[in-house]
């Protein structure tokens, strides 16, 4: 999995990803990971270079993803990315959430 990963949070969201696999079931966690996979290809697609994620990085990821899909799927991504940001930010980085 780690290969998978490219964003500067890569290491973080594997130790996340890998909590995550054991509080959820299979298929919610194959749900969770492909969330959390796009924002990490979205971290990266933007050279963040700096362990800080503000609202612009969030509001930017969150129009990216939204379009063709329907509002309760775009709400489930912004669920799982919130608790990924709330992650983040209780190991010390700046999370706008």
């Amino acid at each position: 999995m780690p290969d998978e990963l490219k964003s500067i949070f890569k290491d973080e969201i594997n130790l996340h990803l890998s909590l995550r696999k054991e509080e959820l079931s299979p298929e919610a966690y194959r749900h969770y990971k492909h969330t959390v996979m796009l924002f990490d290809d979205y971290l990266h697609s933007i050279s963040l270079l700096e362990k800080s994620i503000d609202e612009s990085v969030v509001e930017g990821w969150i129009k990216k993803i939204s379009s063709g899909i329907s509002i309760n799927t775009v709400g489930g991504h912004v669920h799982y990315i919130r608790q990924l940001l709330l992650f983040l930010r209780d190991n010390g980085y700046y999370c706008f959430i």
